[in-house]
């Protein structure tokens, strides 16, 4: 339905955790939303940051766009490592790949170093370049209405890590020309 205003914002996960990272992605007339958020709210006063990093991981809901109510919010990592900048793109028959940054976090970074030292540390921790960082990307099968996160799909040059697959950057082409077949 169009109306001539906007409507009134709604929270989507009220866990008292920051969320990062949001993404929208257009399914047929849904609209997934994908975001970064802390499995649990906790103290983190005296958390080390590299502890807080490892908590983060990717969540998506999907939007109804027929009668405008969200679905049932899904965590899709659960890992002590850094999970961030979720993208997500769909076919027409509703199948969706939802890529995203995998992390390791090494060394502490505290809130009692100086800024620069601060910095540093926190920027190498995030880069997944410095830090065995690997594109990964999980599968929403729309006929079976639920995320393939243990299957193998052969032909992609992947390397099972986990529940995800690990995407070497010079495959993707060939690994979006697969997913259009």
């Amino acid at each position: 339905k169009q109306t001539e205003s906007w409507s009134a914002p709604v929270l989507i996960q009220d866990d008292g955790t920051a969320d990062f990272a949001p993404n929208l992605c257009k399914v047929g007339n849904d609209i997934l939303i994908s975001w970064v958020s802390r499995e649990n709210a906790v103290d983190q006063d005296n958390e080390d940051y590299a502890e807080y990093l490892k908590t983060m991981e990717v969540y998506a809901v999907r939007f109804h766009g027929n009668n405008f109510s969200l679905g049932e919010i899904e965590q899709l990592t659960t890992d002590d490592r850094y999970d961030t900048s979720p993208k997500a793109a769909a076919d027409e028959k509703g199948n969706i790949i939802l890529m995203y940054l995998k992390s390791e976090v090494d060394g502490a970074i505290v809130q009692g170093d100086d800024s620069v030292e601060f910095a540093k540390k926190f920027i190498s921790a995030c880069l997944p370049e410095t830090n065995k960082g690997e594109i990964m990307y999980m599968l929403y099968d729309h006929e079976r209405g639920k995320w393939l996160k243990d299957m193998y799909y052969p032909g992609l040059g992947t390397e099972k890590t986990g529940l995800q697959y690990k995407l070497p950057l010079n495959r993707l082409k060939s690994a979006e020309t697969e997913l259009q077949k």
